[in-house]
């Protein structure tokens, strides 16, 4: 890892290149998003419903020239991780017995203990925006029966290696990796409802991350990693290697895209909310086929 990799994470990694890859994978125009909706009735983990007042409802105004102008504006509130989102790097530490720091970067408890705002570690280390070639790797077709992994599946390395390999797919430096685990069929086949036990990768992923230098780790499910869970992932991905995590993305569109063509990279772009110091972001993402 670079010494700027080393301050920056996986976002030090973005950059021109990442784009022109990922305008290659480019073939039809075909633009797919890539969000769950906002205002989506079922919210994971307890987080706070999304609700939309109205501050203008056809407030009409007069014109100088007899005419009249109709106004209308609301606003929202959302959880920020309630939705298909990004998390930011403050939004998981570890405190244990080694020298290694709380959060990415060597920062310790002051990044976010004293105040609500990280400074250095909240969603503007992302970057504006993740313009770069998105590969998605096909859980589902490998090992599930086309709708959804088993529940409880726990990936490992050598399962998404061998995913990768049916469906002759390579990574590269500098791509984004998303998962396809099948959970929006998972949600509605329980109901709408969160199962306590979810299909996801595990702690034996995260060396191959590492390897690929990735720029980011994308899934379906609520956590990246199968639940329940012992935090692998998010530690050595999140604070270990610098990599943001990518979840509840709305997947399964571009999975049957992908399928359709055997084409599995896309070009993929993603403008995380501008908030200094949020801990995470809506998703705000689309892959361009």
């Amino acid at each position: 890892m670079s010494t700027e990799e080393q301050r920056l994470g996986a976002p030090a990694r973005f950059g021109g290149a990442n784009v022109i890859r990922g305008l290659a994978s480019v073939v039809t125009g075909q633009i797919i998003s890539l969000n769950l909706e906002l205002d989506d009735p079922i919210v994971p983990f307890n987080r706070p419903r999304f609700t939309r007042t109205m501050r203008l409802l056809n407030d009409v105004r007069p014109l100088p020239d007899g005419r009249y102008v109709v106004i209308n504006d609301d606003q929202i509130q959302v959880a920020l991780q309630g939705s298909s989102q990004w998390d930011s790097f403050a939004h998981f530490g570890v405190i244990d017995d080694t020298e290694r720091s709380v959060y990415f970067g060597g920062y310790g408890l002051e990044e976010t203990f004293r105040q609500p705002t990280p400074e250095h570690l909240g969603i503007q280390a992302l970057g504006p925006a993740i313009v770069a070639r998105g590969v998605l790797v096909d859980l589902v077709a490998e090992f599930g029966d086309g709708q959804m992994l088993p529940e409880g599946t726990r990936v490992n390395r050598a399962m998404v290696e061998q995913a990768l390999r049916a469906q002759s797919t390579s990574v590269y430096p500098g791509d984004a990796v998303l998962l396809y685990t099948g959970f929006e069929n998972v949600r509605e086949a329980s109901g709408g409802q969160y199962p306590e036990v979810i299909a996801g990768v595990d702690g034996s992923t995260t060396a191959l991350w590492d390897e690929l230098q990735i720029i980011a780790l994308i899934s379906d499910n609520p956590a990246v990693e199968a639940l329940p869970t012992d935090n692998a992932v998010h530690i050595e991905t999140l604070r270990g290697q610098g990599i943001p995590l990518g979840e509840l993305w709305a997947l399964r569109a571009l999975t049957a895209a992908c399928r359709a063509d055997a084409r599995y990279d896309f070009l993929l772009t993603s403008v995380p909310l501008s908030i200094h110091g949020a801990y995470g972001s809506t998703a705000n993402a689309v892959a361009i086929r």
